[in-house]
């Protein structure tokens, strides 16, 4: 039989995909020919030498694709020698390999559906629209497509969450603030909102979501949309112990039991001279104090509120710092992605390590110690995976 006597059922197996969006099936679509299955295994040899560019072959038996020959499995086939002189319809050769989906099917939805597949080996995809043949997807190709689709949720994501922190405010009248953060992987939990309440009130607040990923990310987003909202309808005098109240009710109601939210909250009230500081479950904050025109680390301000979330009320009993400001006073801030950052030994770079580098270096200018800071890290944890969130504020007092 010559290529013109194969009883194809489709003349071309080009279609239009941008009707579908690209995180359907429809749009990753590869458009092959389909073929009645009595088409002799020879006879689609032929057909696929002829036409190098299609991966195969779809396999018809009354009016509906019934599997894929694809075109390693009838080259490996005809390669045998008894299967050559059988030459036996291409229905014998098809392989249990692929399932059926529509065409408007999502691709992650049908990429999670093969993997939970256990009993069996899937190589492709066959894509119908409607009761039509479609065409195929061969698996390397769909698993190409969801992590590129992953890829650009998580870059749009981390998008979003720079525009969260570059809505802070960092030059305040009286202090000097640097900050950083870096995330562990492009999105993350850790999370940080400076503002300027009124003039002389200055807010800095630092968070670390206990979840990771795109949980932790969607939870600083609802922080953020917080203070937005909160600033904007809030009337009468601001009290932070209220902001914090109205906060912890919003993560309780709106999270998952299992999502809560390390926090630390300093107020400045440069009018009073003092600053208040709310620490909610985060790592010890250093206190800088100034003797003899020295810089002497000295005090840490520990936590004793609980983590934000977990219950509906918060218990501000004696457990607020206030101190009295002093020209020259510093205030070390840092989420536990300091304290658990470890090196190529598994080694965490620990308290004892922040308590050294902190008596060491902070009667620096703010900028030069975030920088050496970032460069002791940097010397650690060379080479070694970065496993949780980091977050720095360093705060003097002019």
């Amino acid at each position: 039989m010559s290529t013109f006597d194969i009883p194809t059922t489709t003349d071309s197996y080009t279609k239009e995909t941008q009707k579908f969006m690209d995180i359907q099936l429809g749009h990753i679509t590869e458009f092959i020919p389909s073929f009645d299955h009595t088409l002799r295994l020879s006879d689609a040899i032929n057909y696929l030498e002829e036409h190098q560019d299609i991966p195969g072959i779809a396999v018809e038996e009354y009016g509906k694709v019934v599997g894929v020959l694809s075109r390693d499995t009838a080259v490996k086939k005809y390669k045998s020698r008894i299967e050559r002189l059988k030459d036996q319809s291409i229905k014998h050769s098809i392989q249990n390999d692929s399932i059926d989906a529509d065409a408007a099917d999502f691709c992650e939805k049908i990429f999670y559906e093969i993997i939970r597949i256990e009993d069996r080996v899937i190589n492709q995809v066959i894509i119908k629209e409607g009761p039509d043949f479609f065409g195929i997807i061969p698996l390397n190709h769909l698993i190409r497509h969801v992590s590129r689709i992953r890829e650009l949720a998580y870059e749009q994501a981390h998008d979003i969450q720079q525009f969260f922190l570059e809505k802070s405010s960092t030059q305040f009248k009286g202090l000097k603030v640097c900050n950083h953060i870096k995330m562990a992987h492009q999105i993350g939990g850790d999370f940080y909102y400076l503002c300027e309440i009124s003039e002389g009130k200055y807010l800095v607040s630092c968070f670390d979501v206990a979840s990771k990923n795109i949980a932790a990310s969607l939870t600083t987003g609802l922080l953020s949309s917080f203070y937005s909202m909160y600033f904007k309808y809030h009337t009468g005098e601001f009290n932070p112990r209220h902001m914090i109240t109205e906060l912890n009710k919003i993560i309780e109601e709106q999270t998952p039991p299992d999502i809560f939210v390390a926090a630390a909250f300093l107020y400045f009230d440069m009018t009073e001279n003092h600053v208040s500081v709310f620490n909610h479950g985060f790592p010890s904050i250093y206190l800088c104090l100034p003797r003899d025109g020295k810089q002497l680390s000295s005090l840490t301000l520990d936590s004793e509120l609980m983590p934000l979330g977990i219950t509906d009320m918060v218990d501000f009993e004696k457990k607020v710092k206030r101190v009295v400001l002093k020209p020259r006073m510093k205030f070390f801030v840092y989420s536990d992605g300091l304290l658990d950052a470890i090196n190529i030994f598994g080694q965490r770079y620990g308290e004892e390590r922040v308590k050294l580098f902190v008596n060491e270096h902070l009667g620096k200018e703010p900028d030069q110690v975030m920088d050496a800071l970032l460069k002791e890290y940097l010397i650690f944890s060379e080479k070694a995976v970065q496993i949780d969130d980091l977050t720095v504020v360093v705060i003097e007092v002019q």
